[in-house]
This record gives structure tokens, C-alpha cells and sequence, in this order.
């Protein structure tokens, strides 16, 4: 079974908007990146349950978390 799955943040930075526009066209799957303008890792505690019970209500969730943790420049010296 193929199951779709996509970054929201491509389409606004309202989770609300992305969960609407996802959900319309049938994504049940989120990979969470960013939301309500700003990035995964700056949400808190609280931010993130109150998220994940508006996805549990839409029978949604995520698929995974796009986090900026890692990230290097295609130029950065990986010898470091």
C-alpha cells in the first residue's frame, strides 16, 4: 500500500492551513518542518500536544519530523 505523505510548510505557515489543504486532498500524513511560523524545534511542549490533538481529531498524524539538526552547506568542510 502506497501511502502519501509531504511537507506542509510548502503550502503556508498555518498549521491549520496545511492540515485543511492536506486533508482535502485525502494526505493523512505530515511531515512536520514547520509550522505557525516557525521551525519543528522551536515549538514547546505544549505547542506540539496541542498539534498532535487537532491531527488525532482529523485522523491525521505525522510521518516524520523535517528538522533543521545536522543540516551542513554543500560547501562546508566535512573534515571538521
Amino acid at each position: 500500500m502506497i501511502v502519501l505523505t509531504g511537507f506542509g510548510d510548502e503550502i503556508g505557515p498555518d498549521l491549520v492551513e496545511q492540515m485543511e489543504v492536506m486533508g482535502s486532498d485525502d494526505v493523512k500524513l505530515i511531515e512536520l518542518r514547520g509550522g505557525n511560523n516557525k521551525s519543528v524545534m522551536q515549538h514547546t511542549h505544549a505547542e506540539c500536544e496541542k498539534v498532535k490533538k487537532r491531527l488525532d481529531g482529523r485522523g491525521s498524524g505525522f510521518s516524520a519530523i523535517g528538522s533543521p539538526t545536522g543540516k551542513v552547506r554543500s560547501d562546508d568542510d566535512c573534515a571538521k
